[in-house]
């Protein structure tokens, strides 16, 4: 039954991604960034609402009420595409830090340049950070908010990997609080797997968090929040 369930979701999720990311290349050439991010977080939302509807994937978000009004920095863990899918969506207008070698994907790739995201050579700590500081501050000061995966790539169900500082540098150098956020979407989309599983994921966004003089205080408070958000979710 999760063959024939997956299936049924691929065959809207593929025709339709073709469509806009084929939209994204020729609109986008006429149309400000935020529209081009409403459009794609639009056609994320449909993806997401449709694996509800053919795969069983349901979600609950747990304080929504702890999204600034002003940009800020989203710090989330990573485990697949739904969460990046919803973001765009939840925390617009958006972009994201990503690796740098995603933009030369043809056409995929191509339309993702147009969504103006900051792309890293993860491979180059320093000049990554220089770039993020600098592009980062570019887009919150355009009224935009970053989202930043701390981990630095997906991490397996039940794994909260190892946070980079990125996220405190960027949110100290703009001025803008830090929301931090957890999630199990592994457990319904796990990454690279064709099968889905139903289930709930739950999104857990804490309240805003404010960096300080000491960036490495900050660091330790932002992590001991998402490992015990993480494991409240894992047990419930």
């Amino acid at each position: 039954m999760r063959l024939i369930r997956s299936l049924l979701f691929y065959f809207w999720y593929v025709p339709s991604g073709v469509f806009a990311v084929l939209f994204v290349l020729t609109a986008g050439l006429i149309l400000p960034l935020r529209w081009r991010l409403a459009f794609i977080g639009l056609w994320q939302y449909s993806v997401i609402a449709w694996l509800r509807v053919s795969c069983g994937v349901d979600y609950q978000i747990i304080g929504r009420e702890n999204i600034p009004q002003s940009p800020y920095v989203v710090a989330a863990n990573h485990q697949g595409q739904w969460e990046a899918y919803l973001f765009q969506s939840l925390f617009h207008p958006l972009v994201m830090v990503v690796k740098r070698e995603l933009l030369g994907i043809p056409v995929w790739g191509w339309a993702l340049f147009m969504l103006r995201p900051i792309a890293i050579k993860r491979e180059n700590a320093r000049e990554s950070l220089r770039k993020l500081l600098r592009q980062g501050s570019e887009r919150v000061s355009s009224n935009l908010s970053v989202l930043i995966f701390p981990e630095g790539t997906r991490m397996p169900p039940g794994v909260l990997g190892h946070f980079k500082r990125s996220s405190i540098a960027l949110a100290a150098k703009a001025n803008v609080p830090i929301v931090p956020v957890v999630h199990n979407s592994g457990d319904c989309w796990p990454a690279h797997r064709f099968l889905k599983s139903p289930g709930k994921i739950t999104v857990v966004i804490g309240k805003p968090v404010i960096v300080g003089d000491n960036k490495s205080e900050t660091m330790v408070a932002l992590r001991q929040w998402a490992e015990a958000a993480y494991q409240a979710v894992r047990e419930h």
